[in-house]
């Protein structure tokens, strides 16, 4: 995909296009790169999210080896991308994650309501975690595997109120 999307950038060097090609170096492990594309797009267009979750995304010391990691810097861009559109739900995801990190329960129960809001888990996770917390004994600990059984989970209790005796770790 890396050519096809360079080769789109040069065309038409538009924000959505730059950061685009920023997310396919970052996931190439190109962070160099990355952030290059990244500001272009912003550079472009100032209040596009899409390159401001991309730079929240490699300055994260969670996911990023990148010698540039910064907390504080993945926390600007996630909240930028949000203020830019509230509706870009994938961003709202890197707001909850970092709002744990910082203890902001506030902005976690903020950020997990707007996941549910954006319909960003499908019916089908929302269904499976639905099962997974109803059939859980009383204060429960759910031991969970991945992004996909774990992100649900946390929406509906926030969302729905759903079982928050249940702890999911």
């Amino acid at each position: 995909a890396l050519p096809l999307f360079e080769a789109a950038a040069r065309a038409a060097p538009g924000a959505e296009r730059q950061a685009w090609l920023a997310e396919t170096y970052r996931r190439l492990g190109r962070p160099d790169d990355a952030a290059t594309a990244a500001r272009r797009a912003l550079e472009l267009d100032a209040f596009d999210p899409f390159g401001h979750e991309v730079l929240a995304n490699l300055y994260n010391p969670l996911y990023s080896g990148w010698e540039h990691v910064s907390a504080e810097t993945t926390w600007v861009h996630a909240r930028a991308a949000v203020a830019c559109d509230p509706t870009h739900a994938s961003a709202w995801l890197v707001v909850w994650l970092q709002a744990m990190l910082r203890g902001e329960r506030a902005e976690e129960d903020r950020a997990l309501g707007e996941l549910a809001t954006r319909r960003f888990f499908t019916p089908a996770a929302l269904a499976f975690g639905r099962w997974l917390l109803s059939s859980a004994p009383p204060h429960a600990v759910l031991l969970t595997n991945g992004d996909m059984d774990t992100y649900p989970l946390h929406v509906l209790q926030a969302s729905e109120g759903l079982r928050r005796d249940v702890e999911i770790v």
